[in-house]
């Protein structure tokens, strides 16, 4: 039945589409087949999203088997990944979505960079923040890498994360060029 619902809609939207995409000009028969190839290719690229999903959709029951399968004495090994631990948010935590992109002024409300990037450490926690400074539309730009507990970051009036660091652009500019190191 649901077999059936879906081919009847997808018959009609190729109609549809069929109708749509119809030159309204007279052609000559060469750009009457190239109009028709488009419009094959163009209902073929429809038709398999649609034919796909609607065969992902439709179910099959198995009926149970009157002869249960034999017990093995089998073992299987102890995993080695750990269960996964649920994890509900928490007040006053931060999202490196949000930082990522974020402008890092200092003590004087200078702008001195913008967070491009956070290094994670081995346990998960947050080790570094590479901040990207001087460049136009990222080119010439120096990045550099500033320990994480360093920044101090908060939310305005708006609820919009704030990050200082206690440092010039001179400073930042001065100081070693951040590059990944592949273990």
């Amino acid at each position: 039945m649901h077999g059936r619902r879906t081919a009847r809609t997808f018959r009609s939207l190729l109609a549809r589409i069929d109708h749509h995409f119809k030159p309204r000009v007279a052609l000559n028969n060469l750009q009457k087949d190239e109009t028709e190839m488009h419009l094959k290719v163009l209902m073929a690229t429809v038709a398999f999203p649609v034919i796909a999903t609607a065969g992902y959709a439709q179910t099959t029951t198995t009926t149970p088997s009157a002869n249960p399968p034999a017990a093995t004495t089998q073992t299987t090994p102890p995993s080695t990944v750990a269960a996964p631990q649920w994890y509900q948010s928490q007040p006053g935590e931060l999202r490196s979505s949000k930082l990522v992109g974020s402008k890092v002024t200092n003590n004087a409300d200078e702008n001195i960079g913008e967070i491009n990037e956070i290094v994670l450490a081995s346990d998960g926690s947050a080790a570094a923040a590479i901040i990207g400074v001087g460049g136009f539309l990222g080119m010439g730009e120096h990045q550099v890498a500033v320990a994480f507990k360093s920044l101090k970051i908060s939310r305005d009036e708006r609820g919009n994360d704030v990050v200082k660091l206690d440092a010039t652009k001179e400073s930042l500019k001065a100081a070693p060029q951040w590059s990944w190191k592949s273990a």
